[in-house]
């Protein structure tokens, strides 16, 4: 299962009235990543249905870390442009590239993070 169908099949799953904080911290929980620093910007109405329209409108092939991003823009109400978007995650990429290399983050093997989808959602 790709991860932009664990996120839908994880959003989907949620009561009509979730918060985009409590959607927010199911994806974290399905990812396995943790919590971000600061607070919710601006309440969303109609969460779910929010969160869905930005993950189902994303490529098949999205990984963990754009759905997360792409959600997040729903705290702020900012829209980047594609260019600002590229430049931005190309700042992360570069930050996780020297966090890796230094040494101080952990991947998890592609094998691990399957099982665990298939564990949580068959």
């Amino acid at each position: 299962m790709s991860a932009k169908d664990a996120a839908i099949k994880v959003v989907e799953a949620m009561p009509d009235d979730a918060t985009l904080e409590g959607i927010e911290d199911a994806l974290r929980e399905l990812f396995g990543v943790p919590e971000p620093d600061g607070v919710w910007a601006t309440p969303v109405d109609h969460a779910k249905e929010a969160v869905l329209d930005v993950i189902r409108s994303l490529p098949d092939e999205t990984t963990p870390d754009v759905i997360r991003c792409e959600v997040d823009r729903l705290h702020d109400g900012e829209a980047l442009t594609d260019e600002e978007w590229e430049a931005e995650w190309g700042e992360e990429i570069e930050r996780r590239i020297a966090d890796h290399e230094a040494g101080r983050t952990v991947g998890v093997p592609w094998e691990d993070v399957m099982r665990r989808l298939r564990e949580k959602f068959g």
